[in-house]
């Protein structure tokens, strides 16, 4: 093998392995005779979350479905049972401030457990501030958001459900006032949402089968982030904000826009990623350690 291949082979194993992962919410069964994974923090399955609702009143749940894989082959259950659009989930995790160079890097697979129906933006999911203010208990109302989500500011991805029929991808910055993940608000509808990038050719998530979504959020300087979408592996979405609303999140939200869709949702990841300079050091550091042990 070439010093140049190998050099490139220790760089990708670098960067993998100094990723921190915060979360790694998997909602499998426990290790012990009768322990089941929900949705709140088990003291046996390391590195979840808890999960509330964030508005609404769907049925929340951990449930048997075989897209999720795993030894038990679970999966969150999110069931609105056909009323209340504009519903979400969300989870607090340990905060992640991003220095310059580092990522923070969301991924989840999911599935729709009814047709979905047709809709430009009716899936959403993103990473959020929530200025000290998490959730703590689901919020049933199906027309006020929980108070502690109003001055949540952030960065979600928007993606095509149904046909394709007008279909959009975006990503869009959230100010403070606004429903993280967007929707109607004491103020309105929108409340100062900024659109940043809408995707030339639109994924859609029209049928019942597993889709993987993917956000990523890079801090390139001071006041710069560099923000990414994909949708089963294709970046559809990038674009970067010099207003750098924020670089530290402590919060996941998942959910449904102006939809009535049942889904679920599983394998839901959220790790921190060095910046290249540093994997860089570490990759020449092996292969140093790999030409000296050949000497």
């Amino acid at each position: 093998m070439s010093i140049g291949k190998m050099a490139l082979g220790l760089l990708l194993a670098a960067s993998a392995s100094q990723a921190t992962v915060i979360v790694n919410d998997t909602f499998e069964n426990g290790p012990g005779v009768g322990e089941t994974s929900t949705r709140a923090n088990d003291a046996f399955d390391a590195q979840d979350v808890a999960w509330y609702m964030g508005i609404g009143n769907p049925t929340l749940g951990v449930a048997n479905d075989s897209f999720a894989g795993g030894s038990s082959a679970r999966a969150f259950s999110f069931a609105i049972g056909g009323v209340d659009s504009f519903r979400r989930v969300g989870a607090n995790f340990s905060a992640a401030s991003l220095a310059i160079g580092e990522k923070i890097i969301l991924s989840l697979d999911m599935r729709f457990t009814e047709a979905p129906a047709t809709n430009a933006i009716g899936f959403r999911v993103g990473l959020h501030n929530s200025n000290g203010t998490v959730l703590g208990a689901d919020q049933t109302s199906t027309t006020v958001q929980a108070p502690q989500e109003t001055n949540d500011v952030g960065y979600y991805m928007r993606i095509a459900t149904g046909s394709a029929s007008g279909a959009i991808n975006e990503l869009v910055r959230e100010p403070a006032g606004n429903n993280p993940l967007g929707g109607a608000t004491t103020g309105g509808s929108g409340d100062g949402a900024t659109v940043l990038n809408a995707a030339a050719s639109p994924a859609v998530l029209g049928d019942q089968l597993k889709h993987t979504l993917l956000l990523s959020i890079e801090r390139t300087a001071t006041s710069t982030l560099a923000i990414q979408g994909y949708v089963d592996g294709v970046l559809k979405l990038s674009s970067t904000d010099s207003a750098a609303l924020t670089s530290a999140f402590d919060m996941v939200y998942v959910g449904n826009g102006g939809t009535v869709n049942d889904f679920n949702f599983d394998n839901v990841k959220i790790e921190v990623v060095p910046e290249p300079a540093t994997i860089g050091l570490l990759a020449m550091s092996g292969l140093m350690l790999g030409r000296r042990r050949r000497a």
